[in-house]
């Protein structure tokens, strides 16, 4: 048996749909199960909506720039920066012969909400400095320097998140990483090289001066008053901190692993049903494969051997766990058995395997000789290998890990002296992609943790200050974890990326107003002053980020995929806790650690 590569598996499953359809009618309805039409199933599925996703965030993205920004040039020059960035990434998935997957379909939509949040903290200074000094000139190199080093940092951490999913031993996850970081680099290029030369190029009407410079919009005024709560009461905002984290604990604790592609399709979706419908009568559409090898030729014709082909196959038909079935164990064992009854006149009593190996070896011969190729599935040409099937019933992954354990000890105790034996087929690849994908993520975790960490203790140019400042970074990851713990959500595929992503993004803000606070610290030697000023100059660009980011992600809650929904809905409500934990918390830590108003910080 070939196994069909994705293409081959797509015009399969393609034409038996086609025949199912020529002959489904209401009295004979026909669905379609198994792992083939998931894996069709699931590509059409994303070939669907990866589009409506691409769409919807390039108007909303529009939309918003627009409100922000309320000129032409604020809308198209961004939109042309991640477009290009987003064009020149999927070039490199083409260049490679790497395919999108359903992981890596959230690629494009995270890009172009990523590359618009750096174009923004670069205009709105821009066209603020522009607005007050009236050079363009000038205020191309204010801006760049105002927020240039900022921008490179956040990509970096943003990169640096991405990167550590590249050592999970899962191609589409791996590729997530490989690829993303690639993106966010060129993103960041396009808007540190790219956007300054077209503002160069643009001619600016000489009206940009329509507002004085104290003049304040409603959102300065919203963002002043979250930086003066946070400095005067500290201590509240920290304990209101530490109380959802406790309570975001428990609901972390809650968690659990799941891998069900199926369960990945909305519900009422035809092979959802049809999965139940072979679960509920034909004792299931999940295999397990053992290919034992044995030395020489001809060696699986022994009687001893095929007797151990049958005790398992009898041992594995009784074997539950927890939801698991086993409906049949099947191997050349019973093809022999029936041959054996057929040349006996069809006898009851002779369907067992013959204890003479010469006579096993005739049957066997007799058999092929009728012109059948059914011998092909169960053994190699030269009898050297045996193949054994199990069908269960279908269910989560997790079950599966219970399943081989109770399994595997019988194996190594009936085949563990032949020259090698493999579990293989779709329930081990099931356990092993969970497995690889819950080790790379405590590894990936980790990664991006330390690089961000370290990233921050640069850019602040103090160990203490950089470690201070991930506190509200780590928070909203701890809050996302708790929301899925209370929701009921599992840790999948999708959903356990959302960690690492955040992490990289939330970092973003923490930047900015870290950058920019110490800055004014050193300039004025005041707290208070210094939170205002960073708010006031960097928050409106971080509040319309976070709104671009956030908005970015829950644009996947109207997908019809189970995983996307909940992978979007989790982390854009992560990235509104990490500006809310920039908005408040940060400002709280900081009035702490500087509590004397000192230059320096105190230690507490």
């Amino acid at each position: 048996m070939q196994r069909l590569s994705e293409e081959q598996n797509t015009e399969f499953v393609g034409a038996i749909k086609q025949v199912a359809a020529n002959h489904r009618t209401l009295d004979f309805p026909i669905d379609l199960g198994g792992s083939p039409v998931m894996v069709s199933d699931l590509k059409q599925k994303m070939i669907e909506e990866m589009p409506k996703f691409v769409i919807s965030s390039i108007l909303m993205i529009a939309f918003l720039l627009s409100l922000l920004f309320r000129r032409i040039s604020g809308v198209i020059l961004p939109l042309l920066t991640v477009v290009l960035s987003l064009f020149s990434t999927i070039g490199l998935f083409s260049m490679t012969g790497t395919k999108l997957t359903i992981i890596s379909q959230i690629l494009p939509s995270f890009l172009l909400a990523v590359g618009v949040g750096y174009s923004v903290h670069l205009l709105v200074i821009f066209y603020r400095h522009l607005r007050d000094q009236g050079n363009k000139r000038e205020a191309i190199g204010y801006a760049l320097g105002h927020s240039g080093l900022a921008i490179l940092i956040t990509s970096l951490t943003t990169a640096g998140g991405l990167l550590s999913f590249s050592p999970v031993k899962v191609a589409p996850v791996s590729d997530l990483g490989i690829f993303g970081t690639a993106g966010v680099l060129i993103c960041v290029s396009f808007t540190l090289i790219l956007l300054p030369a077209l503002l160069a190029l643009i001619p600016f009407s000489s009206d940009s001066k329509k507002k004085t410079p104290n003049q304040k919009n409603p959102a300065d005024r919203i963002l002043k008053s979250c930086g003066d709560f946070a400095v005067s009461r500290p201590w509240f905002v920290i304990a209101v901190s530490l109380g959802i984290a406790l309570i975001s604990s428990i609901g972390a604790a809650q968690l659990r692993f799941s891998h069900d592609p199926i369960k990945w399709l909305p519900d009422g979706h035809s092979l959802r049903s049809a999965n139940q419908a072979i679960n509920d009568h034909m004792k299931g559409s999940a295999n397990l494969e053992l290919v034992v090898r044995r030395e020489g030729e001809n060696a699986v014709k022994d009687p001893e051997f095929m007797n151990r082909l049958e005790e398992f196959n009898q041992f594995a038909e009784t074997q539950t766990y927890k939801d698991i079935l086993i409906g049949k164990s099947s191997s050349i064992v019973d093809t022999v058995k029936e041959i054996n009854q057929v040349l006996n006149e069809d006898q009851e009593e002779y369907y067992r395997v013959p204890q003479d190996r010469e006579l096993i070896a005739q049957e066997l011969l007799l058999f092929e000789n009728g012109g059948t190729d059914d011998l092909e599935n169960l053994v190699d040409t030269p009898f050297s290998q045996s193949r054994i099937t199990l069908k269960s019933t279908w269910v989560d992954a997790n079950q599966f890990v219970g399943l081989l354990e109770q399994l595997e000890p019988k194996v190594d105790q009936l085949f563990g002296g032949e020259i090698s034996f493999t579990l293989t087929g779709l329930i081990p690849m099931m356990v092993k992609t969970i497995t690889f994908v819950m080790e790379g993520m405590m590894i990936s975790y980790l990664i991006a943790g330390f690089v961000i960490t370290l990233l921050m203790i640069v850019l602040l140019a103090s160990l203490k200050l950089g470690l201070w400042s991930m506190i509200p970074n780590f928070l909203p990851i701890l809050v996302g974890l708790g929301v899925m713990g209370m929701l009921g959500l599992p840790l999948d595929a999708m959903s356990i990326l959302v960690g690492s992503i955040a992490i990289g993004l939330a970092v973003d803000d923490t930047v900015h107003f870290m950058h920019n606070f110490r800055r004014y610290h050193l300039i004025h030697g005041d707290v208070r002053l210094a939170v205002e000023k960073t708010l006031t100059s960097t928050g409106r660009a971080l509040l319309l980020t976070t709104i671009v980011l956030s908005s970015g992600f829950f644009i996947f809650t109207i997908s019809t995929m189970n995983n996307l929904i909940s992978f979007g809905l989790i982390t854009g409500l992560t990235i509104i806790v990490a500006l809310l934990g920039d908005l408040l918390l940060a400002p709280a830590l900081m009035t702490l650690i500087y509590r004397n108003h000192g230059s320096r910080p105190e230690a507490l």
